[in-house]
């Protein structure tokens, strides 16, 4: 059987291959990675004592996408703290002296998004300094510093700088956790993670296009190539929708949507169950992803979300039209709408977008292409949470509700028509699918299996 497999075997170190000479690239635990592999994947030298065989291998990309996804978790915690903590600073329910007016709350809430702005660039940067691990491990740090700034604010200044700070993090780490997941999870299970576990063939593919890159620098116009341009368009476009969909407004005022619809329960009640529901769904995400595919999942969360949007606006303005009558009879209404739109977010237009940025763009130009897909997304949060008390006073409450569920309609339409399925795809693949050239890695045999690239 190793004959067989030896036999016709390609090498991405070329010349004639001897079984004795191929070294693989995530070894066992009594062998040492090779030089080559310790020059240009030294984020992937750091698995070789927890990757063994096929068992070994998917439980190494589960636990390291896990701890990656602390990032997120930390994330999480900048977004959705602005909406109990602006409330009870515009009350005058806290302890301390620090209380804001009803524009500085528009700013604390919006404000992280100026630091996520600058976050996409400087974690391209760091993505290529500090590598990807490094780059986590890193933001451990500034994100503390910025919590302790909000946790020790004296005057409105302090606070700002603390929700900037934290928003730099952020914004780092939306791009480079679906970046590092996206390149070390195998095809399979990426969309989980982001069957047969071995993840050796797709690994000696990466490494074969991170040494192309490495010696394929990329320009300006490098990126009027169709199939850089193709994919940097689609991902900008599902960064827009995701953004004016309107789910950060939604999420950073919650607690006030709650209050002025008039809701059975508590406002911190309401927001806890949000929280949980987006929990749940995200869970649910990460097990639909590989199997429903992310074209599928976004068509339904753009779906859902449209439906669920229009129907708090509509509550909005039977509340406007009758007051009574719409607490009366429509109070479960804004809760169950909000349940159902952040479901269908979390299940699509939460994760995919950023889950797509790691898989869209060749090795040579996804940190590039990743920030700015970055910059232009927290750029887009910070305008759609900045504008959404005054589009209220411009549309009305339910005129800003309706606003989001037609773009989110728009968006369906461009979900169905124009954006493409990555589920299962190698990144050399989804490459060729753009009409770009594959590495020299783009096939090989595994085995007696040939590997092929075909779309």
């Amino acid at each position: 059987m190793a004959d067989n497999e030896s036999e016709g075997e390609w090498s991405p170190w070329g010349g004639e291959e001897e079984e004795e000479l191929v070294q693989p690239l995530i070894s066992t635990v009594d062998h040492h990675p090779s030089s080559i592999m310790a020059e240009n994947m030294d984020d992937t030298k750091s698995t070789t004592s927890l990757v063994g065989g096929h068992s070994g291998s998917r439980t190494a990309q589960y636990f390291t996408a896990f701890a990656a996804t602390m990032g997120a978790l930390a994330m999480g915690t900048v977004l959705g703290y602005s909406s109990p903590a602006g409330v009870k600073l515009m009350s005058n329910s806290t302890t301390g002296s620090l209380h804001l007016t009803k524009e500085q709350n528009m700013w604390f809430s919006s404000s992280m998004n100026l630091g996520a702005l600058v976050g996409g660039p400087v974690g391209g940067v760091c993505l290529n300094t500090l590598g990807r691990r490094g780059t986590i491990m890193a933001l451990v740090a500034p994100f503390s510093l910025g919590w302790l700034l909000i946790a020790l604010a004296r005057n409105f200044a302090m606070l700002i700088s603390g929700r900037i700070v934290t928003g730099l993090c952020a914004g780092m780490t939306s791009l480079v956790v679906p970046t590092y997941i996206g390149e070390y999870a195998s095809a399979d299970v990426r969309g989980t993670l982001g069957k047969d576990c071995n993840i050796q063939t797709e690994l000696d593919m990466m490494r074969q296009s991170m040494e192309e890159a490495k010696h394929n620098k990329t320009s300006l116009k490098d990126f009027m190539k169709p199939y850089i341009l193709k994919p940097l368009m689609i991902s900008l476009t599902l960064m827009f929708f995701q953004q004016f969909s309107g789910v950060n407004p939604v999420l950073f005022n919650l607690t006030t949507i709650f209050s002025d619809a008039g809701s059975k329960f508590s406002d911190n009640v309401s927001s806890i169950i949000i929280g949980v529901v987006q929990v749940a769904a995200t869970f649910l995400a990460t097990v639909l992803m590989d199997k429903a595919g992310r074209k599928l999942l976004l068509i339904v969360s753009s779906s859902l979300m449209a439906l669920s949007i229009v129907a708090l606006g509509e509550f909005f303005y039977e509340k406007m039209e009758d007051e009574s009558w719409a607490i009366k009879k429509l109070s479960w209404l804004p809760l169950v709408s909000l349940i159902i739109f952040i479901s269908a977010f979390s299940i699509g237009y939460g994760p995919i977008p950023w889950l797509m940025i790691g898989e869209l763009f060749p090795s040579n130009v996804k940190e590039a292409a990743g920030s700015f897909s970055t910059m232009v997304n927290w750029s887009l949060s910070f305008v759609v949470t900045l504008s959404f008390v005054p589009l209220q006073s411009v549309l009305g409450v339910h005129g800003v509700y309706w606003l989001y569920g037609s773009i989110c309609v728009v968006n369906l339409l461009f979900c169905v028509t124009l954006v493409p399925e990555t589920k299962g795809k190698t990144l050399d693949e989804i490459t060729a699918y753009f009409g770009g050239p594959f590495s020299s890695g783009g096939s090989q045999r595994a085995g007696t299996n040939e590997f092929q690239v075909v779309l």
